[in-house]
């Protein structure tokens, strides 16, 4: 939903813009090194620049009950992942087993 921030309407002040594409990259590649934490840190840093600057089309800050259903889909996401990884480890250990003399 921010992916058209760094490029959104900030009147004339070239520095607002340079400021929420150097935070929207941080957060993606925080993102890409799978490091939540960051990402959601960057993620409010953007909301705060965009309220500060009154930018105009910015996501709106989620409701709480929409911020808990993110959590959440966010925890489901996690949890498979690390099943995924427990059954690829577990059928690897059987392949490795079967090939043991």
């Amino acid at each position: 939903m921010w992916s058209g921030c760094p490029d959104a309407d900030t009147g004339d002040d070239p520095e607002v813009r340079a400021r929420l594409r150097s935070t929207w990259e941080r957060a993606r590649a925080a993102a890409a090194e799978s490091d939540p934490v960051s990402a959601r840190a960057a993620v409010t840093d953007m909301y705060d620049d965009a309220r500060e600057t009154r930018l105009l089309r910015a996501p709106a800050l989620p409701r709480p009950w929409e911020a808990d259903e993110q959590v959440r889909d966010q925890a489901k996401d996690e949890l498979v992942n690390v099943l995924l990884l427990r059954v690829r480890d577990a059928r690897e250990r059987e392949r490795l087993k079967a090939i043991e003399p």
